[in-house]
């Protein structure tokens, strides 16, 4: 799911479940072809994928300040509780990795 307004992706980060938040841009599509498919893959309705275009969204990535990306930022209950940098050759496997052990 893509989210463009700062009010929609609040509302999503306020549920009671895992949030991996894909902080992206145009420049980089063989890392939004890799995330994506990594999620179409997964089906855990404890956790849910949304994407943010950085170029689209210059109110989101004021508010919640972001200064680097691509990136994937995991939010508990409206907090960041960890990110994935995702300029890596371990991306996948880093991604896994927090995947299954986060609760």
């Amino acid at each position: 799911m893509i989210i463009k307004r700062i009010k929609d992706l609040k509302v999503f980060l306020d549920r009671p479940k895992i949030a991996f938040v894909f902080f992206y841009d145009d420049f980089c599509p063989t890392i939004i072809h890799s995330v994506d498919t990594f999620f179409k893959e997964k089906y855990d309705l404890n956790k849910m994928y949304i994407k943010v275009k950085v170029s689209d969204s210059p109110k989101i990535i004021e508010e919640l300040d972001i200064t680097t990306y691509p990136i994937i930022k995991i939010y508990s209950h409206m907090k960041c509780v960890d990110e994935i940098y995702c300029n890596n050759d371990t991306l996948l496997e880093n991604l896994e990795k927090l995947y299954v052990n986060i609760v």
